[in-house]
C-alpha cells in the first residue's frame, strides 16, 4: 500500500510541478494550494495572493527556470509583505520525499503544511506559525506551528 501511495503521491508532485512550469504566478491559482491537505485558505489570502508556483531541486534542467522563478517570486513577496502561495517539492525518486505549502495571508497569518513519506512513515502536519520563512535556499522554516489553534481548525474542511 505504502509503494501504491508513493507513486500517488510522486504523481501529483509531477503534476503540480508540471502545471508550474506551464503557468506563472497566478492570483486565482493560489487558493487551490491546500485542497489535498483539507484546508480552505480563502479566508486569509485575501483578492491579491500570489500563486508563486513550485520549487524543487529535481526538476529536469529544462524546467528549472520556473522553479528558480517560484523562488524569486516567494522571496520577493516575503520582502514586500504580499500575500502569497508558494509549493516545495523534494524526492529521492526512489523511497522518500516531502512536498509543503506555505502561505502567507494578507494580514499577516502564515501556515505551514507539509507531507512527509518514506518507506517508514508517512504523515501530514502543519498549522498557524508565528514565524515562517522562505530562505534563500528555497527552503522554509517554521517556528511554533500549531494545528490546535482556533484559526487552523475554522479552516478545516469537513465533510
Amino acid at each position: 500500500m505504502r509503494g501504491a501511495r508513493r507513486s500517488a503521491l510522486l504523481a501529483v508532485a509531477s503534476c503540480l510541478l508540471v502545471q508550474a512550469c506551464a503557468t506563472g504566478p497566478d492570483t486565482g491559482d493560489a487558493v487551490k494550494c491546500c485542497d489535498g491537505f483539507g484546508i480552505d485558505v480563502r479566508p486569509i489570502l485575501g483578492a491579491d495572493a500570489i500563486d508563486c508556483g513550485v520549487y524543487s531541486d529535481w526538476l529536469p534542467h529544462n524546467h528549472q527556470y520556473k522553479s528558480r522563478s517560484a523562488l524569486q517570486c516567494a522571496l520577493r513577496a516575503q520582502r514586500q509583505g504580499r500575500a502569497f502561495v508558494y509549493y516545495r517539492v523534494e524526492s529521492d525518486m526512489v523511497d522518500s520525499g516531502a512536498e509543503a505549502v506555505a502561505v502567507f495571508g494578507e494580514r499577516g497569518v502564515r501556515i505551514y503544511l507539509v507531507h512527509v513519506y518514506t518507506n517508514d512513515e508517512d504523515h501530514t502536519e502543519g498549522g498557524v506559525c508565528e514565524r515562517l520563512t522562505v530562505n534563500e535556499s528555497g527552503s522554509l522554516e517554521g517556528e511554533n506551528c500549531s494545528p490546535e489553534s482556533p484559526l487552523f481548525q475554522r479552516l478545516l474542511v469537513r465533510d
